[in-house]
């Protein structure tokens, strides 16, 4: 389960794109275009998340995280990769950012355009 803007979600693979919310590949909104800020609340959530710009994530995430824009969360469980910045308390999988990555502890393998910033 997913909540991106006060709609609840259910599934493995959620895409925020062109202003849709796209579950396992079904297109299940088109409200975001109004919208200022984007904010996800991914609690427990088991899966994909990939977004098309900038994402700020409440909660742990159970899976892995790809976005075009900058990534700021609490712990990920999987990978994180972002065309801008990583800002996240823990990654247990891999960390990759075009920008900084800003994160307590990385367990797998980190690569950054810019600076590597642990603890």
């Amino acid at each position: 389960m997913i909540t991106i803007n006060g709609q609840v979600f259910n599934g493995n693979s959620v895409t925020i794109n062109n202003n849709q919310i796209i579950v396992d590949g079904v297109v299940q909104s088109n409200d975001l275009k109004d919208a200022k800020e984007i904010k996800v609340d991914a609690n427990g959530f088991q899966g994909t998340l990939n977004i098309e710009g900038n994402a700020t994530l409440f909660g742990n995430v159970e899976g892995n995280i790809r976005a075009k824009g900058s990534v700021s969360c609490d712990t990920v469980i999987g990978d994180v990769s972002a065309g801008g910045s990583v800002n996240c308390d823990d990654i247990k999988g891999n960390a990759s950012a075009g920008g900084v990555i800003n994160c307590d502890d990385i367990g797998g393998n980190a690569s950054a355009g810019g600076m590597i910033r642990r603890g």
